[in-house]
């Protein structure tokens, strides 16, 4: 197996990640790693830049559409990292600019931001949280959470809506 190859350009204000580097993420990572499928494709979380991040492939029957959907999310995620703030972007998941240097897309087009991590956070896939029963838990829950925790956590909600509606 070859070396997961390091990125071109390190994370800092902006960071570069080019096909090649994403698909050798992205397999590297494999099954076990999946965070997501659908209708657009699969996700996977690996370490890679000295961070966790999330490549995302797209795939779809018409592979210029997936490319042209994934061209798409990179520059409207772009936007909202580039006009936003340090007191917003704690909020966003931040976005590599992404090279879109072949036009050999039939594996898939592929997308790279960071993985919001903190200290307490767990990652759950879509199908584990469809198959939980978010009443029954969120009730149990609940009356642990202080008055001042709630307004806190719905105040932090807001905070980060009007972030991204800037």
């Amino acid at each position: 197996m070859s070396a997961i190859p390091t990125p071109s350009a390190a994370p800092s204000a902006e960071w570069t990640v080019t096909q090649a580097e994403a698909k050798a993420w992205f397999d590297a990572a494999t099954d076990t790693n999946t965070i997501g499928r659908g209708v657009y494709g699969e996700t996977r979380q690996a370490q890679a830049c000295n961070r966790w991040i999330a490549i995302k492939r797209f795939l779809s029957e018409d592979h210029a559409k997936g490319r042209a959907d994934a061209e798409t999310e990179v520059d409207n995620h772009l936007a909202v990292w580039r006009r936003s703030d340090d007191q917003c972007r704690k909020y966003i998941s931040e976005p590599a600019v992404m090279k879109f240097e072949t036009d050999e897309y039939q594996e898939g087009t592929y997308t790279v931001q960071s993985l919001i991590r903190a200290d307490g956070m767990t990652l759950q896939t879509f199908e584990k949280l469809r198959d939980t029963d978010l009443e029954s838990a969120g009730r149990l829950l609940m009356h642990q959470i202080s008055t001042e925790k709630k307004i806190d956590i719905c105040k932090a909600y807001g905070a980060m809506r009007a972030c991204i509606a800037k």
